[in-house]
């Protein structure tokens, strides 16, 4: 009688173990729980806030200067990529009226482009993700 006690010490040792893959995934299921108490952490309001921002990016600034947002990271994240989006249309806007023919070109592929960044990125916000965005999201602009 007393092996079977054993074996069932051992296997209840052993699948409490965890493997160094199963520890990543933990950690990993973590942060994105994290992330998505920061999303939630200020309501649906940071949401609301970052998706208005990625449509009128020129309202960067208000996770700044909203009171319950100036500490919540899932905010200045958003800020940020907003930020990067607002240089980006300007600079398409710019070659779009500098260079004649060829920059009505490339402003039309880059309005194309920008669209697509812009609907990326309100994906992202309502999933509650801090995802950089393609193209623009390596930029760190604000701290």
């Amino acid at each position: 009688m007393a092996e079977p006690q054993n074996t069932e010490n051992i296997n209840e040792a052993q699948n409490t173990q965890n493997t160094p893959q199963q520890r990543d995934v933990e950690s990993g299921q973590e942060a994105k729980r994290d992330v998505q108490q920061q999303a939630d952490g200020a309501g649906s309001n940071a949401k609301t806030i970052a998706i208005l921002g990625y449509i009128v990016p020129i309202l960067f600034f208000l996770p700044a200067v909203m009171e319950d947002l100036k500490n919540n990271e899932f905010a200045k994240f958003h800020a940020n990529q907003q930020l990067a989006l607002l240089i980006y249309w300007a600079i398409v806007g710019v070659i779009g009226n500098i260079i004649p023919i060829l920059g009505w070109i490339i402003a039309f592929f880059g309005f194309l482009l920008g669209v697509a960044i812009v609907l990326i990125a309100v994906i992202n916000v309502s999933n509650g993700h801090k995802k950089k965005l393609p193209l623009i999201g390596g930029m760190s602009l604000l701290n």
